[in-house]
Protein backbone atom coordinates (compact mmCIF):
# COMPACT_ATOMS: atom_id res chain seq x y z
CA UNK A 1 0.00 0.00 0.00
CA UNK A 2 1.23 3.13 -1.07
CA UNK A 3 0.39 6.75 0.09
CA UNK A 4 -1.03 9.44 -2.32
CA UNK A 5 0.56 12.63 -2.70
CA UNK A 6 -1.51 15.22 -0.94
CA UNK A 7 -1.16 19.38 -1.81
CA UNK A 8 0.71 21.69 -0.40
CA UNK A 9 -0.74 22.65 3.27
CA UNK A 10 -2.64 26.16 2.84
CA UNK A 11 0.23 28.89 2.98
CA UNK A 12 2.56 26.37 0.56
CA UNK A 13 2.50 25.83 -2.91
CA UNK A 14 5.09 23.16 -4.29
CA UNK A 15 7.64 24.17 -6.93
CA UNK A 16 9.97 22.12 -9.02
CA UNK A 17 13.78 21.70 -8.40
CA UNK A 18 15.53 22.11 -11.14
CA UNK A 19 19.42 21.14 -10.64
CA UNK A 20 18.10 17.70 -8.62
CA UNK A 21 18.42 14.66 -10.70
CA UNK A 22 15.60 12.84 -11.78
CA UNK A 23 15.74 9.46 -10.50
CA UNK A 24 13.00 6.44 -10.87
CA UNK A 25 12.99 2.64 -10.99
CA UNK A 26 12.19 2.30 -14.85
CA UNK A 27 14.50 5.18 -16.16
CA UNK A 28 13.87 8.79 -15.17
CA UNK A 29 11.43 9.77 -12.24
CA UNK A 30 9.45 12.68 -11.27
CA UNK A 31 10.53 15.79 -10.93
CA UNK A 32 11.87 16.86 -7.08
CA UNK A 33 9.76 19.12 -5.47
CA UNK A 34 10.24 21.43 -2.55
CA UNK A 35 7.58 23.63 -0.70
CA UNK A 36 8.15 27.40 -1.14
CA UNK A 37 5.71 30.15 0.51
CA UNK A 38 2.38 30.33 -1.49
CA UNK A 39 2.07 33.34 -3.20
CA UNK A 40 -1.15 34.68 -1.87
CA UNK A 41 -0.07 36.00 1.06
CA UNK A 42 -3.41 35.62 2.75
CA UNK A 43 -2.79 32.38 2.73
CA UNK A 44 0.44 32.81 4.79
CA UNK A 45 -1.40 35.03 7.38
CA UNK A 46 -3.97 32.59 7.59
CA UNK A 47 -1.78 29.66 8.77
CA UNK A 48 -0.23 32.14 11.19
CA UNK A 49 -2.98 33.03 12.60
CA UNK A 50 -4.88 30.05 13.16
CA UNK A 51 -1.59 29.04 14.95
CA UNK A 52 -1.61 32.40 17.57
CA UNK A 53 -5.62 31.73 18.00
CA UNK A 54 -4.94 27.89 19.31
CA UNK A 55 -2.90 29.49 21.50
CA UNK A 56 -5.15 31.72 22.94
CA UNK A 57 -7.36 28.74 23.79
CA UNK A 58 -9.81 29.20 20.67
CA UNK A 59 -11.04 25.82 19.89
CA UNK A 60 -10.89 24.22 16.55
CA UNK A 61 -14.54 25.15 15.84
CA UNK A 62 -14.25 28.78 16.81
CA UNK A 63 -11.43 28.95 14.98
CA UNK A 64 -13.25 28.16 11.83
CA UNK A 65 -16.31 30.18 12.69
CA UNK A 66 -13.53 33.05 12.67
CA UNK A 67 -12.45 31.95 9.33
CA UNK A 68 -15.76 31.36 7.36
CA UNK A 69 -16.45 34.86 8.54
CA UNK A 70 -13.84 36.79 6.97
CA UNK A 71 -13.50 34.25 3.27
CA UNK A 72 -12.16 37.59 1.65
CA UNK A 73 -8.91 37.71 4.21
CA UNK A 74 -8.99 33.97 5.06
CA UNK A 75 -9.22 31.89 1.65
CA UNK A 76 -9.44 28.48 1.33
CA UNK A 77 -9.74 25.50 -1.46
CA UNK A 78 -13.08 24.42 -0.91
CA UNK A 79 -13.96 25.10 2.88
CA UNK A 80 -13.11 25.57 6.06
CA UNK A 81 -13.78 22.61 8.24
CA UNK A 82 -12.77 21.60 11.80
CA UNK A 83 -10.69 19.10 10.13
CA UNK A 84 -8.57 21.22 7.86
CA UNK A 85 -8.51 23.75 11.04
CA UNK A 86 -6.82 20.78 12.69
CA UNK A 87 -4.64 19.15 10.30
CA UNK A 88 -2.95 22.73 9.87
CA UNK A 89 -2.18 22.76 13.50
CA UNK A 90 -0.79 19.36 13.78
CA UNK A 91 1.50 19.38 10.63
CA UNK A 92 5.29 19.72 12.21
CA UNK A 93 5.90 21.23 8.03
CA UNK A 94 4.79 24.38 9.04
CA UNK A 95 7.81 25.13 11.33
CA UNK A 96 10.27 24.65 8.22
CA UNK A 97 11.65 21.34 8.65
CA UNK A 98 10.86 18.04 6.78
CA UNK A 99 9.63 15.46 9.46
CA UNK A 100 9.89 11.55 8.52
CA UNK A 101 8.56 8.69 10.66
CA UNK A 102 5.09 10.29 11.18
CA UNK A 103 3.54 7.33 10.23
CA UNK A 104 4.35 3.62 10.68
CA UNK A 105 4.21 1.85 7.60
CA UNK A 106 4.19 -2.01 9.18
CA UNK A 107 1.25 -1.09 11.34
CA UNK A 108 -1.55 0.05 8.80
CA UNK A 109 -0.27 3.73 8.39
CA UNK A 110 -1.43 4.27 11.81
CA UNK A 111 0.70 7.64 13.46
CA UNK A 112 3.83 7.29 15.40
CA UNK A 113 4.03 8.83 18.70
CA UNK A 114 5.88 12.40 18.17
CA UNK A 115 8.63 10.70 20.26
CA UNK A 116 9.63 8.77 17.09
CA UNK A 117 9.40 11.52 14.74
CA UNK A 118 12.67 11.89 12.82
CA UNK A 119 13.46 15.64 12.17
CA UNK A 120 15.50 17.35 9.60
CA UNK A 121 18.69 18.45 11.01
CA UNK A 122 17.55 22.41 9.73
CA UNK A 123 14.96 23.89 8.03
CA UNK A 124 14.07 22.85 4.80
CA UNK A 125 11.55 25.40 3.84
CA UNK A 126 9.97 28.75 4.90
CA UNK A 127 8.59 28.30 7.99
CA UNK A 128 5.32 29.87 9.60
CA UNK A 129 5.46 29.24 12.88
CA UNK A 130 9.06 28.18 14.92
CA UNK A 131 9.11 24.46 16.74
CA UNK A 132 8.68 26.18 20.00
CA UNK A 133 5.86 27.84 18.87
CA UNK A 134 4.41 24.32 17.44
CA UNK A 135 4.62 22.93 19.88
CA UNK A 136 3.06 25.21 22.33
CA UNK A 137 -0.12 24.97 19.87
CA UNK A 138 0.20 21.08 20.60
CA UNK A 139 0.22 21.40 23.82
CA UNK A 140 -3.26 23.72 23.57
CA UNK A 141 -4.76 21.45 22.11
CA UNK A 142 -4.24 18.30 24.47
CA UNK A 143 -5.72 20.56 26.95
CA UNK A 144 -8.76 21.82 25.62
CA UNK A 145 -9.56 17.51 24.25
CA UNK A 146 -8.98 16.74 27.94
CA UNK A 147 -12.49 15.98 29.61
CA UNK A 148 -13.73 18.66 30.89
CA UNK A 149 -15.77 19.14 34.31
CA UNK A 150 -19.21 20.45 35.34
CA UNK A 151 -18.09 23.56 35.85
CA UNK A 152 -15.73 24.47 33.26
CA UNK A 153 -18.77 23.37 31.15
CA UNK A 154 -21.18 26.07 32.47
CA UNK A 155 -18.00 28.38 32.70
CA UNK A 156 -17.37 28.08 29.00
CA UNK A 157 -21.23 28.45 28.69
CA UNK A 158 -21.49 31.57 30.64
CA UNK A 159 -18.50 32.84 28.54
CA UNK A 160 -20.12 32.29 25.05
CA UNK A 161 -22.80 34.62 26.44
CA UNK A 162 -20.47 37.18 27.62
CA UNK A 163 -20.74 36.55 31.23
CA UNK A 164 -18.72 35.58 34.03
CA UNK A 165 -19.09 32.72 36.86
CA UNK A 166 -18.60 33.76 40.15
CA UNK A 167 -18.84 32.61 43.78
CA UNK A 168 -21.52 34.16 45.83
CA UNK A 169 -20.98 32.32 48.91
CA UNK A 170 -19.70 29.25 50.28
CA UNK A 171 -19.99 26.67 52.91
CA UNK A 172 -18.32 24.05 54.29
CA UNK A 173 -20.56 21.76 51.83
CA UNK A 174 -21.82 23.91 49.13
CA UNK A 175 -20.31 26.83 46.94
CA UNK A 176 -23.10 29.16 45.36
CA UNK A 177 -22.52 30.70 42.22
CA UNK A 178 -23.73 33.17 40.05
CA UNK A 179 -23.73 33.92 36.37
CA UNK A 180 -25.65 36.88 35.31
CA UNK A 181 -29.07 37.07 37.15
CA UNK A 182 -28.87 32.95 37.99
CA UNK A 183 -27.60 31.22 40.94
CA UNK A 184 -27.03 27.54 41.50
CA UNK A 185 -25.43 25.85 44.56
CA UNK A 186 -22.89 22.80 43.84
CA UNK A 187 -21.88 20.28 46.60
CA UNK A 188 -18.09 20.75 46.65
CA UNK A 189 -16.40 18.62 44.33
CA UNK A 190 -17.95 18.11 40.62
CA UNK A 191 -21.05 18.92 39.34
CA UNK A 192 -22.77 16.53 37.71
CA UNK A 193 -23.41 16.20 33.93
CA UNK A 194 -27.31 16.12 34.22
CA UNK A 195 -26.72 19.17 36.63
CA UNK A 196 -24.52 20.92 34.00
CA UNK A 197 -27.07 20.35 31.63
CA UNK A 198 -30.01 21.81 33.23
CA UNK A 199 -28.08 25.30 34.32
CA UNK A 200 -26.12 25.73 30.73
CA UNK A 201 -29.75 25.65 29.31
CA UNK A 202 -31.49 28.01 31.60
CA UNK A 203 -27.67 30.26 30.59
CA UNK A 204 -28.72 29.63 26.83
CA UNK A 205 -32.63 30.94 27.87
CA UNK A 206 -31.37 33.85 29.37
CA UNK A 207 -32.72 33.27 32.96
Amino acid sequence: MRLQPRSPALPYTAVVVEEAPRRGAFGEGRPKRRLARHPDERRWETAAAIFRLRVEGLRSHEIRRLLESDPARHPVDGSWTIARVDGLLANPKLTGYQVYNRRATRNGYRWNPVSEWVWSPSPVHPAVVSPDQWRDAQLVTAALKAPRSGLDRVREAAQARGLGMRVVRSSADHVLYGVGDLQFAVRRGDLPDSAADAIITQIGAGR
